[in-house]
Parts: C-alpha cells; sequence; structure tokens
C-alpha cells in the first residue's frame, strides 16, 4: 500500500515497520500536500494542519484517511463516506495533555494576579473527552465547576446555560470542535456579546480552535478592559495570526496544547491501529516508555514552584511571542514553532522526591500534588 503522509507525525517509521505487507510512504509537510501528490497513493496521513476534502481527494485513488489528532474540523467526513474512502481520526488522544496545559494556566494567570487558583469558579465550555477530563481534576482539586454542552443531554448540579456560565464564571475554558453549522454552532461562539457578558476581571482560555473566538471582539475587549485576562493557544486563521491580539493576550502559545509525547504517541498508535484493521493485520503492543521528569522538592518551594517546575508557562508564552514577533515570516515562523516543539511531559510523568519537612509543612499542597497526578516519593526522615 502507498502512503503520503505528514512528516511530523511522531515515530511513525517505528508503527508502520512492524507492518508485514508492503507500505511504501512518502513524507511531506502536512501545508504542502496536494493533489497531484496522491495520485500515486491509496492512504494519507496527516495532521490538524492539512484540510482534507473533496478538492484534494477526487479523482485520487485514495481510500483510507487518518489523522493522528483529538480534532476533525480539518476532515470532510461527508465526502470521505460519500466517495467511500474511510476515514479515522483519535478522539481523545491529547485530552491528558490539554487539561495539563489548562491546569498551569490556571496557576500561571492567577499566581501573577495574587490570586488563589482553588477559589476560583471555572466554566467549561465543552464535555467531551478533553471537558470531562478537566472537570474530573477539578472537582478533585475542589475547584467549582460549571459546565455548558447544548449537545449532550445528561443530569448534573453544574449544568448552566450559556448566560449563566458567561455572567457567573471566573475563568471560562472551551474545549469544543469548531462548526459553522447544526444546532449549536460554535464559529465566533466568543463574540462581544459574549465578552460584555463575562466579569471584568474574567479569564479566557482557548485551546479549542481559533475561530471559536472572533479575533476582534477578544482585541477590542481586552483594550477596553485591562482587568480580563486571556490565554490563547489556537488562533484564528492559523498559521497567520493577528500580530495585535498576540501582543495583547495575558499568555500566548502556538497550538501545542496537546502536544505531550505520550499524547503525540496516542494520536499515531491510533492511526497506526486503523491502518492494521484496514490490512487485515494484528497491531504490535508498544510498551509506553514515557520520558520522566524528576525533581527533588526544596523546602522554601511552594505549589506555584513546582507546577512551574513541572511547565514554566510564562517562560512559553514569552518565548512564543518573541519567536513570532521578530519573524521576517511570521506564518512560517508559526509553523516552525510547531514543529520543532519538544514534546512536554504529562504531570503525571513527573516525579517529584519530597523531603519530610516539605510535608510537614505542605500537606494540603501534598494532596493537591496526588490531585494533579504528579508521582511523589516521600522521602524518609534523615
Amino acid at each position: 500500500m502507498r502512503l503520503v503522509v505528514d512528516e511530523d507525525i511522531v515515530e511513525l517509521d517505528l508503527y508502520l515497520s512492524t507492518l508485514s505487507k508492503s507500505v511504501v510512504y512518502q513524507k511531506m509537510s502536512g501545508r504542502e500536500i496536494r493533489r497531484e501528490h496522491l495520485m500515486n497513493a491509496e492512504g494519507l496521513m496527516v495532521r490538524s494542519i492539512t484540510r482534507v476534502d473533496e478538492s484534494l481527494l477526487q479523482g485520487t485513488p485514495i481510500r483510507f484517511v487518518a489523522s493522528a489528532t483529538a480534532g476533525s474540523d480539518h476532515l470532510d467526513q461527508v465526502y470521505c463516506q460519500q466517495a467511500n474512502i474511510q476515514c479515522v481520526f483519535a478522539p481523545g488522544c491529547n485530552a491528558k495533555a490539554v487539561v495539563n496545559y489548562v491546569l498551569s494556566a490556571l496557576w500561571s494567570v492567577t499566581r501573577e494576579h495574587g490570586l488563589l487558583c482553588q477559589s476560583k469558579r471555572v466554566g467549561i465550555v465543552g464535555y467531551g473527552h478533553v471537558g470531562q477530563a478537566l472537570y474530573a481534576t477539578l472537582k478533585t482539586l475542589g475547584i467549582e465547576c460549571l459546565i455548558y454542552d447544548p449537545l449532550i443531554d445528561w443530569d448534573s448540579d453544574n449544568r448552566c446555560d450559556w448566560q449563566t456560565l458567561l455572567a457567573e464564571s471566573d475563568i471560562i475554558t472551551l474545549h469544543t470542535p469548531l462548526t459553522q453549522f447544526g444546532r449549536a454552532p460554535t464559529f465566533h461562539l466568543i463574540d462581544q456579546a459574549a465578552l460584555n457578558q463575562m466579569k471584568p476581571n474574567a479569564c479566557l482560555i482557548n485551546t479549542a480552535r481559533g475561530a471559536v473566538v472572533d479575533t476582534q471582539a477578544l482585541y477590542q475587549h481586552i483594550v477596553s478592559t485591562p482587568s480580563f485576562k486571556s490565554v490563547l493557544d489556537v488562533w484564528e486563521n492559523e498559521p497567520e495570526i493577528n500580530p495585535l491580539l498576540l501582543n495583547a493576550v495575558t499568555r500566548g502559545s502556538g497550538h501545542i496544547a496537546g502536544h505531550s509525547l505520550l499524547g503525540k504517541r496516542r494520536g499515531t498508535y491510533a492511526v497506526y491501529v486503523a491502518l492494521c484493521r484496514l490490512l487485515q493485520e494484528k497491531p504490535k503492543n508498544f510498551v509506553s516508555c514515557p520520558s520522566l521528569k524528576h525533581y527533588t522538592v526544596h523546602v522554601s518551594d511552594d505549589l506555584n514552584k513546582i507546577m512551574e517546575v513541572a511547565y514554566d508557562f510564562k517562560l512559553e508564552s514569552d518565548l512564543f511571542k518573541q519567536w513570532i514577533q521578530t519573524a521576517v515570516n511570521p506564518a512560517q515562523a508559526f509553523d516552525q514553532y510547531r514543529a520543532q516543539y519538544t514534546a512536554r511531559a504529562e504531570l503525571s510523568d513527573i516525579y517529584l522526591s519530597i523531603p519530610p519537612e516539605w510535608i510537614n509543612n505542605h500537606a494540603e499542597d501534598l494532596s493537591t500534588l496526588h490531585a494533579l497526578g504528579f508521582q511523589c516519593d516521600e522521602l524518609p526522615s534523615m
């Protein structure tokens, strides 16, 4: 089978090497994949930067499309079904990584403004893989949550309507797909009207899709409401992002919220399994070997310091802003930033050695570290 694959799908060579049937593949930049490149291929493996639709696939021999991503709005699944092309993606593969990113954002922004994260009410928009995982973690941490998702029918005391979530949340975090039609379209869900209903000192976090937020409306709101805080990992019109908004947001990054090493591996494994099923091969079981990060907690460390060691969110934002703002070609720099990004360890892959003196003074924080997923080794008294 002949494939065209995105060159940045992590460890794909390793997975494809296990197949007994002959598989020949051509690696390309996802931005550069065009219809002419597919004329001699039966399969296509992509990430979110490749738009897969009729204009790309029509008249090609492609019969299998796989995206190693949790999102699918770049895939025209209706056309694929009509054209009898199998289309798969990897829902939930990066949920844990996105949750970790949001938690780091919460700690980073609230710490900078002298606030306690645990005292804030978090509004979760979208209750899919990420929304559910985030809620479970925040609930364990004792953080009050409101949840809005009109497409899921479930009973919960935390469920609320749109206006209530906007008006009563201190922090609003977006976890929806990008849709323009249907019962609950999300294109520009956060517009000027929505922003005006939020608290003046609220914080908006977007790790979903850039166009869920109206760029111009958000920029104008930030300028007119200095107490309003914003964290954007996704941007409208990527990779050509608005430079004024980039400079204005409290924190910014380059569509890497889900870029943990294990999250990327889960995405690759999902499309590998789908390919094995197509080829009627049994997928190999790969041993997960996360790169554990080790840190010895100092007696003077507080919870904020440990979160910063796990992922220095402010440094990430400062480097990203500088990278884009000083680039000759910002759009190209955006793609380069993503391609060169070193995948993070998830919090559950971080091993903390904790001295008894710290535990004596931070018993409540120790419970929080466990709830966040850190591996904690409580050292014996000397």
